[in-house]
C-alpha cells in the first residue's frame, strides 16, 4: 500500500494575505436560522397567496449555508452544486420574492455595477469592498452614523435610510511586510 503525499492545509487567508474573517455569530445555527426564514416565508407567501416553490426553498436553504454576500451568477453557481435542478430562470425570479419578503436585501455594487445580495438581519452596516479579492466586509460605525445625519439635517433633510460601501485596495499585506 503506497503511503498519502502529505497536503498542505487549505489557506486560511485571502488573495491580498489579510486572514479569512470569522463567521457572523448571529446566536443561531444555520439549521435554526433556515427553519426561521422558511417560516417567515411561508408568512409572506401564504400572505399573497402565491404559490409554494420546493425551488425557492433549495435557493434559501442554498444561502443560508453557502452564500454570505453574493450576486445572482455566484448563487446560480452554488445552486448547480447543491440543487442542480435549479435553473437560472427560477432564480431571478425568485430573488424578488426574497427580497420583497425581508430575508434578502441589496447591497453594494461591483465595479460593473452588479448588485449584491445578503442576508437581512435587521441591523444595519456599511461595507468595504476589497477591491484586490473582491470580498465584502461589514462595518458599523457611530460616528459615520452621527456625521451623516448631521449633514443631512444641516441640508434640511431627514434620513431615511442609506447605503454606505467604501471601495478599497487592501494594504494588509504591506503592513505585515
Amino acid at each position: 500500500m503506497k503511503a498519502k503525499a502529505p497536503t498542505s492545509p487549505p489557506s486560511r487567508s485571502l488573495p491580498c494575505g489579510r486572514p479569512l474573517p470569522k463567521l457572523e455569530n448571529t446566536g443561531e445555527d444555520g439549521e435554526q436560522l433556515l427553519a426561521n426564514l422558511n417560516q417567515r416565508l411561508e408568512q409572506y407567501v401564504s400572505d399573497r397567496r402565491l404559490n409554494r416553490s420546493e425551488a425557492r426553498a433549495k435557493i434559501l436553504e442554498t444561502i443560508v449555508f453557502e452564500a454570505r454576500h453574493f450576486t445572482p451568477q455566484d448563487l446560480l453557481a452554488h445552486l448547480g452544486k447543491r440543487f442542480p435542478e435549479v435553473g437560472k430562470a427560477t432564480l431571478y425570479r425568485n430573488l424578488p420574492v426574497l427580497v420583497e419578503s425581508g430575508i434578502l436585501q441589496e447591497g453594494p455594487t461591483d465595479s460593473e455595477g452588479q448588485s449584491f445580495y445578503e442576508l437581512s438581519d435587521g441591523e444595519h452596516h456599511d461595507h468595504i469592498v476589497c477591491t484586490d479579492c473582491h470580498r465584502i466586509f461589514e462595518f458599523h460605525d457611530e460616528t459615520i452614523e452621527r456625521r451623516q445625519d448631521s449633514v443631512a439635517e444641516g441640508m434640511k433633510f431627514k434620513t431615511q435610510s442609506h447605503r454606505h460601501v467604501i471601495y478599497a485596495s487592501c494594504s494588509y499585506r504591506k503592513l505585515s511586510d
